[in-house]
């Protein structure tokens, strides 16, 4: 019975590290296909940011009532290195809407400050931090001075039907770390750098 349990827990485990390598693999894609065609400066986005949050999938329903919702990587800077962490997204609403939406998104955070308090699960994106919302398939010119709290690129033009970014809720739990020696994690890294 004994081994039955230990061959069980390590099943478990097997298909837990499995889910976690594919998660950081759709975040590798959804970063890749988000800023391709985005027209800043990303090396100099990149290497001012204090965290990189890639979500693979932020959808929005809505039918009078409507929510967002979206579960994704943290890569927060460790010195030359990255650290990996969950982050999730959210937001709820009342008023007339309707639809559905399923959006990649990815965020620069720009300093300390906004990033613990992402970490402590106490900030909103345009309340108590200034964020600028791109669409990654629109060339309105390159932005190269990056002077806001937070820099959202979504993947599809007309994201979220125009609503601007303000009210949502980040997350990012420092209790969920990915493993940083698997090849998607590496696999992650390499892209953030590919994509210059």
């Amino acid at each position: 019975m004994k081994k039955i349990l230990i061959i069980l827990s390590l099943f478990f485990l097997a298909l837990n590290s499995h889910a976690k390598d594919e998660d950081l693999l759709n975040a590798s894609n959804a970063y890749e296909l988000t800023m391709r065609e985005a027209n800043v400066d990303k090396k100099s986005l990149v290497d001012s940011s204090k965290a990189i949050l890639i979500f693979p999938s932020v959808k929005k329903v809505g039918f009078i009532v409507g929510g967002m919702y979206g579960n994704g990587v943290a890569l927060i800077k460790n010195g030359l290195n990255f650290n990996a962490y969950e982050a999730s997204i959210s937001n709820g609403s009342i008023g007339f809407q309707i639809g559905y939406e399923d959006n990649y998104m990815v965020l620069f955070v720009m300093n300390d400050e906004i990033l613990n308090s992402m970490i402590n699960a106490d900030i909103k994106l345009g309340v108590d931090a200034t964020v600028s919302l791109y669409k990654a398939s629109a060339s309105v010119g390159a932005v190269s001075v990056f002077d806001k709290d937070v820099y959202a690129f979504v993947n599809k033009a007309g994201a979220f039907a125009g609503v601007n970014i303000g009210g949502f809720v980040v997350n990012i739990d420092t209790g969920k770390i990915f493993n940083q020696n698997s090849y998607a994690f590496e696999n992650l890294v390499k892209t953030i750098k590919k994509v210059y």
